[in-house]
């Protein structure tokens, strides 16, 4: 009888200790798979507003634990980069009342109507209407999905009160997106 309980507490000791191993590789693999930097190579970007919309963005990402590492060349650009576009000259034919659109499937295309967000906001606050743009974009891509959130910076549509705003603060990701946007990076370093 006793050998019979020591076989047993033995047993559940040798499953709790495989169970913990695996859980403890399971967490390094996902702790390494998110820690990597997210590679943006953006084109069509020059000047400092651009530069200022791409560090306000990484700022945004930084919130929530994903890093974003810019390249401006071509030649700087790996395999399974996202590729930002900025177009300068739009065709209000082409999603009209769009700012940008993202192939989130494919998980490397951006265009960003950069006319259209000049048009919008003045040069002080083109660098956060910019931002946020790329960051809603950006975050499709890492999602892996196209939706929105009911607030927020994946928001559909953001209102001019959220738009204003945005000189003061950064729309916020909803705790949705920030899932999403883990579970699409899991996804996506798994194959």
């Amino acid at each position: 009888m006793r050998g019979i309980r020591i076989g047993k507490l033995l047993l559940r000791a040798m499953a709790l200790t495989a169970l913990v191993s695996f859980a403890d590789a399971e967490d390094n693999l996902q702790a390494g798979d998110i820690s990597q930097p997210v590679i943006v190579c953006m084109d069509g970007a020059p000047g400092p507003l651009p530069a200022q919309a791409r560090m306000i963005a990484s700022g945004m990402f930084a919130r929530i634990g994903v890093s974003i590492d810019w390249r401006t060349s071509e030649q700087d650009c790996p395999g399974g980069s996202i590729h930002i576009r900025l177009s300068s000259v739009t065709p209000s034919s082409l999603r009209p009342g769009a700012l940008a659109y993202a192939y989130p499937y494919e998980n490397t295309q951006i265009v960003v109507f950069y006319d259209r967000i000049t048009g919008l906001s003045g040069p002080r606050d083109t660098p956060r209407l910019l931002a946020h743009v790329l960051a809603h974009e950006i975050a499709h891509v890492l999602q892996q999905i196209s939706r929105h959130s009911q607030t927020g910076v994946m928001k559909a549509r953001w209102s001019e009160n959220e738009i204003r705003s945005m000189s003061r603060k950064p729309l916020p990701f909803a705790a949705e997106d920030v899932e999403l946007i883990r579970t699409g990076r899991l996804r996506k370093s798994a194959g």
